[in-house]
């Protein structure tokens, strides 16, 4: 018998930006943790990896194709999550893209791209997690990843990025 650290068995948690990299561990972690877990991710082809790992691990999980940037989107993802499962007790705000531009070199559509997915993807997830949560009558844990660079100014990294991750630190305070 495994000892884990904690137990979330009966619990369903979203995981968008799962379909690769810290994503993928996060569910496979969630998974080893007894949660039935749902990829949310706009990469099809990898949240089925994603979930295939999961599964012959033992875990349960489904992929949803969701593009975090367009709120009906999210939406989607967590009206499948309750239609397959029941409820929502945990969504992780993951997902992610950077381009490794200095800001001077960045267009205002790679901006767009990252501020978008970034900041406004997390806001979409977590302010309709919390309608769910809130819809449901039930505790929940809502979690966003962010980074050293809202704090630090990384070399190559872009101003967009650190905006982003600044806006994220920002929106884990209000309700």
């Amino acid at each position: 018998m495994t000892n884990h650290l904690f137990d979330l068995t009966g619990k369903v948690a979203i995981i968008t930006g799962a379909a690769r990299g810290i994503g993928r561990v996060l569910a496979q972690g969630l998974a080893q943790a007894r949660a039935k877990v749902v990829i949310g991710d706009i990469n099809q082809v990898g949240a089925e990896q994603t979930v295939q790992l999961i599964q012959e691990a033992g875990g349960e999980a489904i992929a949803i194709q969701t593009d975090v940037r367009q709120s009906q989107a999210c939406q989607n993802l967590i009206n499948q999550t309750v239609a397959n499962y029941g409820q929502l007790d945990i969504m992780v705000c993951n997902a992610g893209v950077e381009i490794l531009k200095n800001t001077d070199e960045l267009e205002e559509f790679e901006w767009d791209q990252v501020i978008n997915v970034d900041l406004k993807g997390y806001f979409n997830c977590a302010q309709l997690a919390t309608k769910q949560m809130i819809k449901q009558g039930t505790k929940g844990s809502i979690i966003m990843n962010s980074s050293i660079c809202a704090f630090v100014a990384v070399p190559k990294s872009s101003g967009a990025y650190s905006a982003a991750k600044g806006g994220v630190n920002q929106l884990v305070n209000f309700r």
